[in-house]
């Protein structure tokens, strides 16, 4: 299922708070410094219906974190809830910018699938796939963590994480989930239009088919790609 999609909007040098304010939007005024270079960054962050919105005015983008589940409210999201989603993103936008002609690209989608485990056999995996430092294709296991496996690409393309969902959502409901995630950065949108023509600013990531893998667990197997035939 699709887990997370953020988009981006570019060459934005003015955002009306005060219109913000208006339809009862706050605005949060965020100043984070890199510890490494000293470089100060000011963000201006705002929620609306679901999604996030966060408007850094010094490289004049907004990123928009609109995960479907929270555009829907619903847990579970596949190919047929596409339509849905984009109406109420489009509903958003509108809201938001007063403009219906927003032009977005898509930044970075998550796929997964949910594995329902004993909170003992979800340990267990970790602890296994953990003791092996697993290797996938290109991606490679950079460190250890108690409840998780996380293995990426050296420039972050397409990244693994295989994890304990419990400990994350602090939920009744995740005791015992084991969640696969395949996160699709920047480069790996970018290779998807180099290759395939597939635009970025349009949600066909969400809609195209993609051919699926095995992952083998113990006796169980498992689709961490769906093909939407």
């Amino acid at each position: 299922m699709i887990d997370s999609i953020n988009f981006k909007i570019e060459n934005i040098d003015y955002l009306d708070f005060k219109q913000l304010y208006q339809k009862g939007i706050r605005v949060d005024d965020i100043t984070s410094t890199n510890p490494k270079t000293g470089f100060t960054n000011r963000c201006y962050v705002f929620k609306y219906n679901g999604a996030t919105f966060k408007f850094n005015r010094s490289n004049k983008t907004i990123l928009i974190y609109a995960r479907p589940h929270k555009i829907l409210n619903k847990r579970d999201i596949t190919l047929g809830d596409f339509e849905e989603y984009k109406t109420r993103l489009n509903e958003i936008l509108i809201k938001i910018f007063n403009n219906s002609n927003i032009k977005i690209y898509l930044d970075r989608i998550d796929y997964c699938v949910d594995i329902p485990l004993t909170e003992v056999e979800a340990k267990m995996y970790i602890r296994l796939l953990n003791f092996n430092k697993i290797r996938y294709r290109y991606m490679k296991q950079k460190q250890l963590y108690e409840t998780s496996v996380y293995i990426k690409t050296q420039r972050g393309k397409t990244n693994l994480n295989i994890y304990i969902r419990e400990p994350k959502t602090k939920s009744e409901s995740d005791k015992g989930i084991l969640r696969i995630e395949v996160q699709g950065k920047k480069e790996f949108i970018k290779s998807e239009h180099d290759k395939y023509g597939i635009r970025k600013n349009h949600y066909v990531l969400f809609k195209e088919r993609y051919k699926y893998r095995r992952y083998t667990m113990g006796n169980r197997k498992w689709k961490l790609y769906s093909n939407s035939k």
